[in-house]
């Protein structure tokens, strides 16, 4: 060997003697396999259950104490475990986990593993659930290619589409709604029921956290069926300047809803004006209801279900008519509009919110905000 190349040699291995601690790659390690777990978006009630491993690379039997949960906000439990008092030298064993949705926001905690190893004295796993918010799906579960939909997955040289990812893939079960939606009924006081109740007043979005109104079934006549009369209609108004866009819309399009009156104001027919009735009536037990979103209303858009719909879930709103539903969205750029979702099919366009002839259809709201 040449002097250069022993004088090379000699300075590497001068260089890893200062950057590798004496011993280190002999002694090895114990460490959790993945560093941490993460149970994803989740709606409520959900379950998923995650396993770490537990690796002992050293050279040594290491004696475990007892693994905790630390700041549980509730939901994560230990569901079994195969480690006993002592991990041996090279062994493994696993910690199972199991997170049940008691909430959708952000749940964190941690594992802590004691041991008797003064190398390892405490162990930490890291655990988090709902880092972003969960979005329902589209419904879709059917691809298609340059002529054809409504084929079975995946279709060559059409790769990576909707139908193909998503709750509508993952969690296309049907106990508590189509698709990857998930729905729970609730009574006139707000309490949930069972998914086969006959009779209920709100439905809860399991999957975004908010809580819909629920009407009767529409029978094609106006203010029949009380405050909540499926067939009743409104104008679009609001008198909060930071949501009107420059224009409040107005107020009476005439005998268009239940208990329609020109006088008092709060009795025309006009969102506003509804919005404040039923809150003023605690609907569900409720008194922060309001005009949804457009992105809001299309999150309850299964576009599985092609025209004249209604494209929902019909077992939990059977109330829903195939026609456009106001948001409360103003138009970006024109203040005469506002946004509706059109639930024959799904899609969304402006209306006029300043004309007495655009009179459409209502489903309130609250929560998410």
């Amino acid at each position: 060997m040449s002097a250069t190349r022993r004088s090379l040699n000699t300075t590497t291995l001068a260089l890893a003697a200062l950057l590798i601690p004496a011993g280190a790659s002999a002694a090895g390690k114990l460490a959790f396999a993945p560093t941490s777990l993460e149970f994803g978006a989740n709606a409520l009630g959900e379950v998923k259950t995650l396993s770490a491993t537990l690796k002992n690379t050293t050279a040594a039997n290491i004696a475990l104490g007892v693994a905790t949960l630390v700041d549980n906000p509730g939901g994560y439990i230990i569901a079994s475990t195969t480690c006993g008092a002592t991990l041996g030298a090279g062994q493994s064993c696993k910690y199972t986990l199991r997170y049940t949705a008691k909430t959708l926001q952000l749940a964190e905690a941690r594992l802590e593993l004691t041991t008797q190893n003064p190398s390892f004295p405490l162990l930490k796993l890291p655990l988090q659930a709902n880092r972003y918010p969960a979005l329902n799906d589209t419904g879709v579960t059917r691809c298609g290619n340059a002529n054809t939909n409504g084929l079975t997955c995946p279709v060559p040289n059409f790769p990576e589409q909707d139908a193909q990812f998503g709750r509508d893939k993952t969690r296309n079960v049907a106990s508590n709604g189509k698709v990857g939606f998930s729905y729970t009924k609730l009574d006139s006081k707000g309490k949930t029921l069972p998914a086969k109740a006959n009779a209920w007043d709100c439905v809860r979005d399991n999957v975004t956290g908010l809580v819909w109104e629920r009407k009767p079934v529409a029978d094609g006549i106006i203010g029949n069926q009380g405050l909540h009369d499926a067939d009743d209609r409104y104008t679009w108004y609001s008198t909060d300047t930071d949501n009107d866009g420059g224009d409040p819309g107005r107020t009476n399009p005439g005998n268009k809803c239940f208990g329609y009156k020109d006088y008092p104001a709060g009795w025309l027919c006009n969102t506003e004006a509804y919005v404040n009735r039923v809150n003023a009536e605690g609907w569900c037990g409720f008194m922060d209801w309001r005009l949804p979103s457009v992105m809001e209303l299309l999150g309850l858009v299964d576009l599985s279900i092609p025209h004249p719909g209604p494209a929902i879930d019909m077992s939990y709103f059977p109330d829903t008519l195939s026609r456009a539903y106001w948001s409360s969205s103003p138009h970006a750029k024109y203040t005469t509009l506002a946004w509706v979702v059109y639930l024959d099919g799904g899609s969304f366009r402006y209306a006029y919110r300043n004309y007495y002839s655009s009179v459409t259809a209502v489903r309130l709201v609250r929560g998410g905000q």
